[in-house]
């Protein structure tokens, strides 16, 4: 049975939405290196460095997953 258009349109549509998920995961993981969110959001340590505690950054992580599964479904319509 031969791939029809339908099928190749809806494959790309879902290969984009994987491709953009991915890239706004790498985005979260680099708001958690930036020095000035870290040294308003983090904590300090005996040396004098800031940073986040794991659960601190798996939570910052995860909410900000959530607010961008929440704007993905709001703009759908």
């Amino acid at each position: 049975m031969p791939i029809g258009i339908v099928s190749i349109m809806l494959a790309l549509i879902a290969s984009m939405g994987g491709f953009i998920f991915g890239y706004d995961t790498g985005q979260i993981s680099d708001i958690l290196l930036m020095d000035d969110f870290l040294e308003r959001f983090g904590t300090r340590d005996a040396d004098g460095a800031y940073g986040f505690s794991d659960v601190r950054s798996g939570l910052i992580v995860g909410l900000l997953s959530i607010g961008t599964l929440a704007g993905a479904l709001a703009g759908a319509p």
